[in-house]
């Protein structure tokens, strides 16, 4: 999702200040009948590489994983639905801790789907907000502020200023944007030895983000990253 056209395209005006300092990161599963840890693993991996682009790696994580209102245990593992390995839990909500102080999160769970709306994620600044809808391509907006009255506040989201999807063919439900990136810079790299835009680097970073919550809920402590024990948490479950 990250080499999407207007991700992008924000990640550029991040930099240029958008939103002013970026203080927190709220980010949300599908939270569908996959919900907790095959909804992570699915989906909150694209959630967790978005994190790591706009706030870089996480330095710590703590977390509560739980199934039938209860935290989860060894025994809890199960093979996801998928074909995608080992997950567990029905019930997630994590907390990240990147550097410079901003400070993550991830939540799944099906009985917050209704309120949570689309998955994706919203980055909070010191100056303003924005909300990614995670999509194809994705959707972005900006948060305006207006006063709050006795009939409720007035702030609404529109577009992203410039946003190069907007209105556009781009706009169009396909990958052929997002694909033609990936591979014109795989292509690149092959040639210079660089990094692709989107490289195995990236996913195993993702996938360790997945991991550091199994640990940490299983531990019951926080766990820092990257990690020491590069097993999978749930390896000895099933």
């Amino acid at each position: 999702m990250h080499v999407a056209q207007n991700i992008v395209y924000l990640k550029e005006q991040l930099d240029k200040g958008l939103i002013g300092e970026l203080l927190e990161i709220r980010a949300n599963g599908k939270q569908d009948k996959r919900a907790g840890g095959e909804d992570m693993l699915v989906l909150g991996t694209h959630l967790f590489d978005l994190m790591r682009l706009f706030a870089g790696d996480a330095e710590w994580c703590t977390a509560r994983v739980q199934t039938q209102n209860r935290d989860i245990t060894l025994k809890d593992a199960r093979k996801a639905t998928e074909g995608i390995g080992l997950v567990a839990g029905e019930d997630i909500y994590a907390q990240f801790g990147f550097a410079n102080g901003v400070n993550g999160l991830f939540v799944s769970r099906e009985r917050q789907a209704t309120v949570s709306g689309s998955w994706g994620m919203d980055l909070i600044g010191s100056k303003g907000m924005v909300k990614i809808q995670a999509n194809i391509p994705p959707r972005i907006f900006l948060q305006k502020y207006g006063p709050w009255t006795e009939k409720g506040g007035s702030s609404n989201w529109e577009p992203v200023p410039g946003d190069p999807t907007t209105g556009g063919p781009e706009n169009q439900r396909n990958t052929n944007v997002g694909n033609r990136v990936l591979l014109d810079s795989l292509i690149a790299a092959s040639r210079t030895g660089g990094e692709p835009a989107c490289s195995g680097y990236d996913g195993m970073k993702a996938v360790e983000m997945v991991m550091a919550v199994y640990q940490a809920t299983l531990a019951k402590r926080r766990v820092t990253l990257p990690l020491t024990d590069r097993r999978h948490p749930l390896g000895s479950g099933v």
